[in-house]
């Protein structure tokens, strides 16, 4: 496992990941790759996340997220 998530678009200034321990693993950091800007975090678990996203139906009982995380994504860079 990497622990690389790679995102590339546009028309958005924001955008937020769902985490869990099938997507990537949450005990060592996570890098976000966003339009080639990197982002390296360590991201925790959170009961009241994962509370909230069962209670909101942000989950379904085959992905249950444990953590989320907001990005900025900067414009595509020109190749």
């Amino acid at each position: 496992m990497s622990n690389t998530i790679t995102v590339e678009g546009e028309g958005i200034d924001e955008f937020t990941i769902s985490y869990n321990d099938v997507l990537v693993d949450l005990d060592k950091p996570v890098t976000v790759i966003c339009n080639g800007a990197e982002n390296v975090d360590l991201i925790p678990r959170n009961l009241k996340v994962t509370l909230d996203m069962v209670y909101f139906a942000r989950s379904d009982p085959g992905k249950v997220f444990v953590a989320n995380k907001s990005y900025h994504l900067p414009p595509p860079t020109s190749k």
